[in-house]
């Protein structure tokens, strides 16, 4: 879906999630519904929903509360994926390491997923084309073009199964990359604007926040837990 979102418009939403929130609550059988059908669907969400249950809604400052603090997850959730489909959109496919003689039986694991004595089942079974052992402990080395018949019967090339391998790890890479790049840019943004640590600021009037203040507090705490921080150190 190419509708990213962009860190303006999720500032924005951020932003002004109490007004959003005021109006959501007003209806009481759709406010719980549409809190529980986000609360299902979110990634990351058991970082701050692992002790929710329903007894939340049985007290409107909690319920106001929390579901200020779902909408800031999922506003910051949906930032992530913007600026993660915008980094893999420039990488260009990884074009696999090949020595001249092809890959090893070692290789063939790292790439499959299995041990090296499931690639050496393999070779006696034949599912690599042409490749075989003519003696025991022969090193063999399997060409890019070779073909695998896979237990299900269908082919695939060493070389496609190779580019998926290294493609997934220069993804798992890059989304890592951006989602502490985003961690570190949020803990900035709210140590700059409230001119100093957490424990030194909002922590330290927990019980007297603005509005504003506790969905702040809420996402400067999320950050934090993301990285590892303690509260106190930023």
């Amino acid at each position: 879906m190419k509708m990213p979102l962009t860190y303006y418009e999720r500032t924005e939403f951020t932003e002004h999630a109490d007004e959003i929130v005021e109006r959501i609550i007003n209806d009481e059988k759709y406010s719980m519904l549409l809190f529980k059908v986000l609360a299902l669907n979110i990634r990351n969400i058991d970082t701050i929903a692992y002790d929710w249950d329903e007894t939340i809604f049985e007290d409107r400052s909690l319920f106001r509360s929390k579901l200020i603090e779902l909408l800031q997850h999922a506003a910051n959730e949906a930032f992530a994926l913007s600026k993660q489909a915008a980094a893999t959109a420039i990488i260009e496919r990884p074009r696999p390491t090949v020595e001249l003689r092809g890959y090893t039986s070692r290789d063939l694991a790292k790439f499959f997923g299995v041990s090296q004595t499931t690639i050496n089942k393999w070779v006696k079974q034949g599912r690599f084309e042409g490749v075989s052992r003519t003696y025991e402990g022969e090193n063999l080395y399997f060409s890019p073009a070779t073909w695998f018949t896979s237990p299900n019967g269908k082919k695939y090339r060493i070389s496609d199964i190779v580019a998926q391998y290294e493609e997934k790890h220069a993804a798992d890479n890059s989304n890592s990359k951006n989602e502490l790049a985003i961690a570190e840019e949020q803990i900035a943004y709210y140590t700059n604007k409230y001119k100093g640590k957490y424990e030194d600021t909002l922590g330290a009037k927990q019980d007297q926040w603005t509005p504003q203040e506790e969905m702040d507090a809420h996402t400067w705490k999320f950050y934090l837990k993301k990285l590892n921080v303690p509260r106190d150190s930023r």
